[in-house]
């Protein structure tokens, strides 16, 4: 297997022992060029999560989807934040990351929309992606909305 696509490979699945993803990109920038056509070269270097499991599939390179941290395709589709992601239940009203929602301007729609679809039942929470997405510089934190076990809106309020 292509090494490029190796350690593509190697990211999405969680592997913990990978060299930082900003500081591997920087070093095989040239070969990835001459190995993607231009519009996924960049998409891979400004949204590598969105992008690796669309790299793998057109080298038709197969990948553990189980825990693969995956940014969402669509607005809506909040299925890439895991249940086992969610470190605790949040309180609007005591929340420090609610209220840093409610003071950020560019946070402050995300948080209306989520005031806007909670019904009675829907439980906010903390969620985290695993250590690994954040050993490789993808994690990523915030806000989910879970109904019926199902994370339906999410704000993230961090990511490296």
């Amino acid at each position: 297997m292509n090494p490029l696509l190796k350690y593509l490979k190697a990211i999405i699945e969680g592997e913990s022992e990978l060299q930082p993803w900003s500081s591997w990109f920087e070093d095989n920038k040239n070969a990835l060029s001459s190995l993607l056509s231009r519009g996924a070269y960049l998409r891979l270097k400004h949204n590598p999560i969105q992008e690796i499991p669309n790299v793998l599939a057109s080298h038709g390179i197969p990948f553990d989807a189980v825990n693969r941290p995956v940014l969402p395709v669509g607005e809506t589709d909040f299925s890439w934040i895991r249940l086992e992601w969610l470190t605790e239940r949040v309180s609007p009203y005591s929340s420090a990351d609610y209220q840093k929602a409610a003071t950020e301007s560019y946070l402050l729609v995300d948080l209306l929309r989520l005031v806007e679809i909670k019904r009675e039942g829907d439980e906010p929470w903390h969620f985290r992606s695993p250590d690994a997405t954040w050993r490789n510089k993808m994690g990523c934190a915030g806000i989910a909305l879970v109904r019926a076990k199902e994370v339906v809106y999410a704000i993230t309020l961090l990511m490296n």
